[in-house]
């Protein structure tokens, strides 16, 4: 729930203005574009923060403005990869602020994985020029946690050389009803699970292979996985279920919200 309709980051004197779905405010041209998205799991509603960022206006003393920590690996890596990092960190830092928290900053835990403040569940993705956060309390279950994917549209090459790595031939004969040519089908599938495997991390932190889920149906904007027996005997629930939302079939969202079994 968005708690206030205007902010203040003090010393920085950056204003941030919501009101309906969308932020006002200067960030001296790096973000060309922002809008807040509500998504409804498991009859939860999760809010997302998505910007879309302009690298070329990108410079490192935007860390500084806007006190966000910069890692050492960050610091030493590509532009690319310290714009994206940034977009995303300041996003959170307004989602955060938009919910009310005391903690604005967002950690690296040793797995590098992003640690939210306590009591939200925190999820960061890039993908090209956009980043987005989706942010959403824990309650009382400390083992939910939310994971969201941002994905362009794979091309047809792409689509063809990551596809025997992402997808079995049973998921796709499941995507059929949709319609979708090659490369929105490996997209979905793709980006779909990423969103699940970041919900899962946090209770079992291990990479897993895409292999350890299998999608068995579609419903509306929602697609239902099962997990495979490994993660069930690590306490996984046996079905998840991942909520995608295309964005004029050039870009993909997915956001999932996993908790262990009870």
């Amino acid at each position: 729930m968005i708690m206030q309709n205007e902010a203040r980051i003090s010393p920085t004197c950056y204003t941030v203005t919501l009101f309906g779905n969308h932020l006002h405010y200067d960030s001296f041209g790096f973000i060309s574009n922002s809008s807040f998205l509500s998504f409804s799991i498991e009859g939860e509603k999760v809010i997302a923060l998505q910007v879309e960022f302009e690298q070329s206006a990108f410079d490192d003393e935007l860390f500084v403005r806007y006190e966000i920590p910069c890692p050492l690996e960050i610091s030493q890596s590509v532009v690319e990869r310290r714009a994206e990092f940034f977009a995303g960190r300041l996003a959170a830092k307004l989602l955060l602020l938009a919910h009310g928290a005391s903690k604005k900053t967002v950690d690296i835990n040793p797995d590098r994985s992003p640690h939210f403040p306590d009591p939200f569940t925190g999820s960061i993705s890039h993908s090209h020029s956009q980043a987005i956060v989706a942010l959403h309390p824990k309650s009382n279950n400390p083992t939910l946690h939310v994971g969201i994917d941002i994905q362009c549209t794979l091309s047809e090459q792409e689509a063809q050389d990551v596809s025997y790595l992402i997808a079995k031939q049973t998921e796709i004969n499941v995507l059929a009803c949709l319609g979708y040519d090659f490369r929105l089908t490996i997209t979905l599938l793709f980006s779909s699970k990423e969103a699940l495997f970041k919900s899962i991390f946090p209770n079992i932190h291990e990479v897993l292979e895409f292999s350890c889920v299998t999608l068995k149906a579609v419903e509306a904007d929602t697609l239902i996985y099962t997990a495979g027996e490994y993660l069930q005997g690590l306490g996984i629930q046996r079905e998840l279920r991942c909520t995608y939302r295309w964005q004029h079939k050039e870009r993909l969202i997915s956001i999932a919200m996993i908790s262990n079994r009870e």
